[in-house]
Order: structure tokens, then sequence, then C-alpha cells
């Protein structure tokens, strides 16, 4: 189990660090995992994901419970692509269970990310706090 954190800034390794391991055990994901910390003005989104990567864009984290939930957001993708609810059909358009999903802002897979993260408030309450 690898994590490797890529950023143009050290603040929050060890925290984000943690928080990656409390996200592995809650949705038992071991395989390495790629993250990329970034900062993009021009981009819309706070975090996007694929099977074993995740990039963070700082430019639209606010604060730090921003970034907790984005991560954990994003892992729930992550842990998607894992498990083949989440995919690409062969124009490369997003898949949920193997359905091609037009719109992605309601798509089942933004719903169930939110709701993964929902479940896990108090834990990342505690998590935020110490930060």
């Amino acid at each position: 189990m690898t994590t490797l954190i890529r950023r143009y800034s050290n603040k929050h390794n060890h925290d984000i660090e943690y928080l990656i391991s409390f996200l592995r055990g809650r949705f038992a994901y071991y395989k390495p995992l790629s993250i990329v910390l970034g900062a993009n003005d021009r981009k819309e989104y706070k975090g996007n994901a694929s099977i074993n990567h995740m990039y963070i864009n700082l430019a639209k984290i606010t604060s730090a419970r921003d970034l907790i939930e984005t991560i954990a957001h994003e892992f729930v993708h992550v842990k998607q692509f894992d498990r083949y609810e989440l995919g690409y059909d062969d124009n490369g358009e997003l898949t949920w269970h193997g359905v091609t999903i037009e719109d992605s802002v309601t798509a089942p897979w933004e719903l169930d990310a939110m709701f993964e993260t929902i479940n896990i408030e108090k834990e990342l309450d505690i998590i935020a706090a110490v930060w």
C-alpha cells in the first residue's frame, strides 16, 4: 500500500497521510494511490479522480475542512473506479455500472460520493479539529 503525494507545497503533508490512512480503512482500498495537489484557477472543479489517482485543485479549496471533504469525496471516486462501478465507455464518456450518463452534475457517482462523505462526517470533524 503506497501513497504518493505530489504537490507544490509541503503544508498538511502528515495530515493528508493520516486522512488517506483513515479513508483506506473505511473504504477497504489498499492499492497504490497517487495524489497530486496542484493549483489551477482556470479549472472549475475542486478535484477529480480515476483508478489509483486523484488530483486536488488547491486554487478552489477555501479551508482545511474543504480540503478534507474534497479528498474524501475524490477518494470515493477512486473506490468506485476500482470496483468497476464507475468507468468509461468506448467513446470516453463516464459510465455508472456500465450505463453511459450524460449529466455529470447529478450523476449517480456524484450522489454516491456525497452520500459516502456525509456518512463519515463525524470522523472528518475529528480529523479537521487537529489540522
